[in-house]
C-alpha cells in the first residue's frame, strides 16, 4: 500500500474546494499497472465506520495510520468511481492508489527532514503542507537557466551540493587580478563581497551557504 501522495499525474478530487477532476493519465486504466485496481484512498471530514457505503459498490475497508485517511474497496476500475465517491458528504479528498517509481532523487541525506519541500505522512508530518517541490521538478521547473542572487554572508564555493550550479560571470577571467568587465570588482567570477568591496564572496559565517 502506498501513502496518499498528491502527484502531478494523479487523479484527485477535492470535494470541498470545488476543484475539477484532474485526469492527466497518458494511458487508459486497464493498461496502467501502476494503479491498484481494487480500492481508492479517501480522506474523510470526520471519522468513518468500517463497512460504510460511500457509493454504489464502494465501502470503507480499513483506516490508515495517517489521521483521516481510509482505504475504500471498489468493484472494478477505481478511476470510474472517483466522481461518485467525491459526492459523499463526508468525503474531503479521494484519489487512486498509484505506485510510482522514482527516476531520480535528491542526493542530500537530510532531504526527508525538509518538510517545507515535501511533507508526507510517512515522515509523520502534515500531508501536503509543503510547496510540492517534486511536482514542480516533474513538470520541468528545475531552475535550469535561472540565476538567483542571494544577498547574505556569502557562499561556500567548494560546497559539494553547489558543484556546477554556481553562477559564473561571463565577462570575468578567473584569478588574473584584473577587473575584466570593468564593474569595479576584480575577479568577481561568482559574485562580490559588498562589505569588503571585493570580488571574493566566500562565506565565513555559514548562513549564506545554507540559504
Amino acid at each position: 500500500m502506498s501513502y496518499p501522495v498528491d502527484l502531478a499525474d494523479a487523479s484527485v478530487i477535492r470535494h470541498n474546494q470545488h476543484v475539477v477532476v484532474l485526469f492527466t493519465l497518458a494511458i487508459a486504466w486497464g493498461q496502467d499497472p501502476g494503479i491498484h485496481g481494487d480500492h481508492l484512498l479517501v480522506r474523510a471530514k470526520q471519522p468513518l465506520h468500517l463497512g460504510a457505503r460511500l457509493a454504489p459498490g464502494v465501502t470503507v475497508e480499513r483506516k490508515l495510520h495517517t489521521p483521516g485517511w481510509y482505504v475504500a474497496t471498489v468493484p472494478s476500475q477505481p478511476l470510474h468511481h472517483l466522481q461518485a465517491v467525491s459526492s459523499h458528504l463526508l468525503v474531503d479528498i479521494v484519489e487512486a492508489d498509484r505506485t510510482v517509481s522514482l527516476t531520480g532523487w535528491v542526493k542530500e541525506p537530510l532531504f526527508d527532514e525538509q518538510w517545507a519541500l515535501e511533507n508526507l505522512p510517512s515522515r509523520r508530518g502534515t500531508w501536503d503542507a509543503d510547496i510540492d517541490v517534486q511536482d514542480a521538478w516533474n513538470q520541468g521547473a528545475t531552475g535550469a537557466g535561472v540565476v538567483v542572487a542571494v544577498i547574505d554572508t556569502g557562499v561556500d564555493l567548494d560546497h559539494a551540493d553547489l558543484a556546477g550550479a554556481l553562477w559564473e560571470n561571463p565577462g570575468e577571467i578567473p584569478n588574473n587580478g584584473i577587473d575584466d568587465d570593468q564593474n569595479g570588482y576584480i575577479d568577481d567570477v561568482h559574485g562580490i563581497n559588498a562589505a569588503k568591496d571585493s570580488g571574493e564572496p566566500t562565506d565565513r559565517n555559514g548562513h549564506g551557504t545554507a540559504v
